[in-house]
């Protein structure tokens, strides 16, 4: 049941960030345990910014938002995405073909525990995440090339109602079979006994401000990010 409230309030958030654009002024409230550092991740418009008002600082692929820093970071919507849940006894994996023809076709493998790993067929180069004492709600991957392609390997399949509990989740922000052009937002800091707050426009008529509201009972939001470059393609590859 909390998953699936979980899984619910995300579809949520996403609807009403991409509604902001047209719709005006939105405001949305994200309980946080207080006194604890947090990493709270949404989609937001492909357009959106800052506003002016954010005093904390503005991550980077060279200089990524870590907590307990106050930090906002928006991730390439063609290059990144994010997955949920764990390997936990399967086998799961990604394979990811770049837009730029030049560069191999890769593999992004989940692994936890003692699991052996099957050799994943058509690419040249593997990377391997290990989930052992993971307890990250969800992670974001960002690359250095644009993704033309992605391929699932195993038990790991895109977010949907019909996708398998037991699965691996991935969404991406670039969705070009249901038209939808999103970008990750990651924002990092420390909860105190005061809320804090976040706004980003897409400098039309809308803005969404996120408010993080301190609270005893709330989980601590653990979100984490990964910067990888994509290989180069091997000498006779």
């Amino acid at each position: 049941m909390a998953n699936r409230m979980s899984m619910l309030f995300e579809i949520w958030l996403l609807f009403v960030a991409l509604a902001s654009a047209e719709w005006g002024l939105v405001a949305l409230h994200q309980d946080v345990m207080m006194y604890s550092n947090y990493e709270f991740v949404a989609f937001v418009p492909v357009s959106s910014r800052v506003s002016s008002q954010w005093k904390g600082a503005q991550g980077t692929s060279e200089h990524p938002c870590a907590a307990p820093y106050q930090c906002v970071e928006f991730y390439p919507h063609r290059a990144s995405f994010r997955i949920t849940g764990k390997p936990k006894n399967m086998h799961a994996a990604l394979i990811l073909t770049s837009e730029n023809p030049k560069l191999p076709a890769i593999a992004i493998t989940m692994v936890q525990g003692d699991l052996w790993l099957p050799v994943i067929p058509g690419v040249q180069f593997t990377r391997i995440i290990n989930f052992d004492e993971d307890i990250s709600e969800s992670r974001i991957l960002a690359f250095d090339e644009d993704i033309k392609d992605i391929m699932f390997f195993g038990g790991i399949t895109t977010l949907s109602e019909s996708a398998p509990e037991n699965y691996m989740k991935l969404e991406v922000p670039n969705d070009k079979i249901n038209k939808i052009d999103r970008k990750l937002m990651r924002v990092t800091g420390r909860m105190q006994n005061r809320y804090q707050a976040i706004s980003v426009g897409n400098y039309g008529p809308g803005e969404t401000t996120f408010t993080f509201v301190p609270s005893k009972t709330a989980g601590i939001l653990r979100n984490p990010s990964q910067f990888l470059n994509w290989p180069m393609r091997s000498i006779g590859g």
